[in-house]
């Protein structure tokens, strides 16, 4: 676009053409980047938005959690057993051989059925293995990873979930410590071995017959469970991998658990109660052949 003008004042008159051309297009670019502007800032917002409430909806978030150290209603204390777990895999480590009962996977703040606060520190957790110096040699027995180094196992731990209790277990040697406490009070194998529920290749157990002897020890209704579906002999089994006790956020008694939802991987997933349940001693593995 050209303008054209004359002057008729000044002496000769004078031609000017003045291309505005160039003048719109450069506010035009200014505009669009006082749109783009706006919007990412309003991105950014939402964004946030959606990050806070991840945090606390979606289990399997690693997002860092700060401000909601207390924001749990009971705890989960989770046990594991290792054979279970190993078999069939090649990534496991070795089981110590001084190993030979249920052992920690840890101590869980939880929300609900479905949901926990986790990773509840600023920039970093602080986990130092010295601090648990005195612990070590049970935890050792007690609470061991088949698939990485315990040390590493506990640092986890700690950090994901150790950090978001501390107005009960204030420092990194009392999260430890209770957990320690708890699963010697809370004793897996001797609630099974009282009801006649002990490793065995050969018989499996009825889930019911599993929940009734922790039901007893314990005096709770429900109890939670997690399974893997193996083929044995051409017919489908489960190996428990894991028992969960919920208890108290304050007194750490025993209490029934909310139920767990349906419709998870069936690769690891709530038993079921009409598939016979599997405990496998460790010399299963030790044979290094199947059950």
């Amino acid at each position: 676009a050209v303008v054209s003008t004359q002057s008729g004042h000044y002496g000769r008159g004078r031609h000017y053409s003045v291309n505005i051309f160039p003048i719109i297009t450069a506010m035009k670019f200014l505009l669009l980047l006082l749109v783009a502007n706006t919007c990412m800032v309003h991105g950014r917002d939402h964004a946030e938005t959606n990050t806070q409430k991840r945090i606390i909806d979606d289990r399997n978030s690693s997002i860092t959690l700060e401000g909601l150290e207390t924001s749990y209603n009971y705890f989960d204390l989770v046990r594991s057993w290792p054979p279970n777990v190993c078999y069939g895999r090649i990534d496991c480590r070795p089981i110590p051989s001084d190993v030979n009962s249920w052992t920690i996977h840890g101590l869980w703040p939880t929300i609900d059925a479905t949901h926990y606060p986790q990773d509840c520190y600023k920039t970093t957790c602080g986990y130092s293995t010295k601090k648990i110096s005195n612990l070590v040699p049970k935890l050792k027995k007690e609470w061991i990873s088949v698939v990485t180094t315990d040390e590493a196992f506990w640092e986890h731990e700690y950090c994901k979930h150790g950090t978001c209790c501390t107005d009960v277990l204030p420092s990194q040697n009392t999260y430890f410590s209770k957990t320690l406490d708890l699963h010697g009070k809370l004793n897996i194998d001797d609630a099974l071995k009282s009801d006649g529920i002990v490793p065995s290749a050969k018989k499996g157990y009825k889930l019911n017959d599993i929940t009734s002897a922790i039901s007893d020890a314990f005096r709770v209704t429900k109890i939670n469970y997690w399974c893997r579906s193996v083929t044995y002999k051409g017919r489908k089994v489960q190996l428990i991998l894991e028992i969960w006790v919920c208890l108290n956020r304050s007194s750490f008694s025993a209490q029934d658990c909310p139920s767990r939802p349906s419709g998870l991987p069936e690769a690891y997933t709530a038993c079921s109660d009409t598939v016979d349940v599997y405990i496998l001693p460790k010399s299963v593995l030790d044979a290094n052949e199947g059950f």
